[in-house]
């Protein structure tokens, strides 16, 4: 696999120098040199701390429920779990990870099981929640801290661009052994959709999208915003299906600007190979 062979080039030096030399002449070739990074569930999972996290607030609260005898419509903890996830997302347009939002969402869970604010246990389930945001600290994705060392060999300006506050993204570079990484930090408003700012985001970090590559795992937030602007795009697609050609709605094709990679450890692979 791509991301198997970053790994081998990343632990030999000959070939890490030879990695980073055939990025830069790529990258030289696009015209790009800047690179703006995600970083929830592009490098770390951090869907995954919440899922986590989500887990144990939905048994904390079906216990507690079934122990006061209240009528519930659940059947188990994991369905008390999804209504929680259920409401994380109807809060927010898209899954952005506000730590007022989240915590209201337990709250909102709760209620629907008859729990109220005041429910020792559901301040319990909210104070899990709230270690997402302090103690939780995602896992680095396989390949994602060789691919960032790979894209800093090349020269590039490698800049973090992500969808959280300052403090949490502090928290999560310093758990993760990220920090210093990147030669800049870039928190979008999270108050907002992350796809909105792009626009705004260009001329205040002075850089022309036409010269930048953008690598994230949304489309929707990271990629189309900023390509539709004239930046190139990597997009972490996972197990998403469909294709960037027919995603756009509006007839334009970007997938002369916008490569795939299954992982954030096959992006180096894709790059060159474009």
């Amino acid at each position: 696999m791509a991301a198997e062979r970053v790994l081998r080039w990343y632990e030999d030096l000959r070939g890490r120098e030879l990695m980073g030399f055939e990025l830069k002449e790529k990258f030289s070739a696009w015209g790009v040199t800047d690179c703006f990074c995600d970083f929830d569930d592009s490098l770390v999972g951090t869907k995954g701390v919440f899922g986590v996290a989500t887990s144990d607030v939905g048994q904390i609260l079906f216990n507690r429920a079934r122990a006061l005898g209240r009528e519930i419509s659940f059947a188990s903890a994991e369905e008390v779990a999804r209504e929680c996830l259920k409401y994380i997302h109807g809060l927010r347009s898209q899954f952005s990870v506000d730590r007022p939002v989240t915590l209201l969402s337990v709250l909102l869970t709760a209620r629907h099981l008859g729990l109220g604010d005041k429910d020792e246990e559901v301040g319990r389930a909210s104070d899990r929640m709230a270690r997402v945001y302090g103690e939780d600290i995602p896992d680095v994705f396989p390949g994602a801290r060789e691919t960032v060392a790979a894209l800093r060999d090349s020269g590039i300006n490698l800049v973090l661009a992500t969808h959280a506050s300052p403090e949490w993204t502090r928290i999560k570079l310093g758990g993760t052994g990220l920090a210093g990484c990147f030669k800049g930090v870039v928190c979008f408003d999270v108050r907002q959709p992350k796809a909105n700012q792009w626009r705004s985001h260009f001329p205040i970090l002075e850089r022309d999208p036409t010269r930048v590559l953008v690598i994230g795992d949304n489309y929707w937030g990271d990629i189309f915003p900023a390509v539709s602007l004239g930046a190139r795009g990597a997009w972490i697609n996972g197990d998403q299906a469909f294709s960037v050609d027919s995603s756009t709605g509006d007839g334009r094709d970007f997938s002369d600007r916008v490569i795939t990679a299954h992982s954030v450890g096959d992006v180096v692979e894709a790059i060159l190979r474009a």
